[in-house]
């Protein structure tokens, strides 16, 4: 985001408090030091999936004062400007691209679909990466058709391992190719353990909270993944203050290199 303006000088001494930041600059915690995980320690990744499309939600999340990887999406109002918001508090960021979903007859702009030639989805890869130029990855938005087809994952996997990024399959299909043609590629990939708020409600979204917990002592990472609604987001700042410290908070990246 831009710098906060400074504050106006006073004409003379005065002992009334300098001017608050405008509304546009909350303080932007950065991810604490002792997200640093010891060796052998479960790992949790919590991804906030839809953002762009309000400086408020992007705010919200910041102020939990956690690592959150920010998912952006690309064509929508403010998608530039939580992409720099979430890179200035050092958060990670990935592009959340929309691909096709089995009988959804409305879709995103921008939407990568099943029969789409190579040079299409590089096109389409390399428009909505200039929007979020901070990312590090790519997700998938919806796709459960398009994830399912392996020669239009495959062209995805190739735009990806070009531009040096990573892949998070968000499984919204049991069929989906992306890992397998990740693999094949050798692009680093992850998929996603857990949705947060596939029911809506704070309490729902702590129970599958306590899921991803459970998991990441079981296999040694996991990772969940949620949404900007207001009960999700205070489930989390709930969580937050009382959560598993032997429990790491990374991000992807850092779950894909191990440390």
């Amino acid at each position: 985001p831009a710098p906060v303006p400074a504050a106006e000088q006073a004409a003379k001494p005065s002992p009334a408090p300098a001017p608050a930041p405008v509304p546009a600059e909350p303080a932007t915690p950065s991810p604490s030091p002792e997200q640093k995980p010891r060796p052998g320690s479960p790992r949790l990744t919590i991804i906030m999936d839809d953002l762009g499309g309000s400086l408020e939600q992007a705010r919200d999340i910041l102020d939990l004062g956690i690592p959150v990887t920010f998912s952006v999406l690309p064509n929508l109002k403010h998608t530039p400007d939580v992409d720099a918001l979430a890179a200035k508090a050092g958060m990670e960021v990935i592009l959340h691209q929309p691909m096709e979903a089995h009988g959804n007859a409305s879709e995103s702009p921008g939407t990568l679909r099943s029969g789409f030639t190579a040079p299409d989805v590089l096109r389409t890869l390399d428009a909505h990466l200039a929007q979020v130029p901070h990312a590090v990855g790519v997700s998938n938005h919806t796709g459960s058709k398009a994830t399912e087809d392996p020669v239009l994952m495959a062209s995805v996997m190739t735009g990806l391992k070009a531009r040096n990024l990573f892949f998070l399959d968000s499984l919204t299909s049991a069929k989906s190719a992306g890992l397998k043609q990740a693999s094949a590629q050798g692009v680093p990939a992850l998929a996603r353990t857990v949705f947060l708020d596939n029911e809506r409600g704070q309490q729902a979204a702590l129970l599958m909270l306590a899921q991803a917990e459970r998991e990441a002592r079981a296999k040694g990472h996991a990772v969940a993944i949620g949404h900007p609604h207001p009960e999700t987001v205070a489930a989390l700042a709930a969580w937050a203050t009382g959560r598993d410290k032997g429990i790491a908070l990374v991000t992807l990246g850092s779950q894909l290199k191990g440390n």
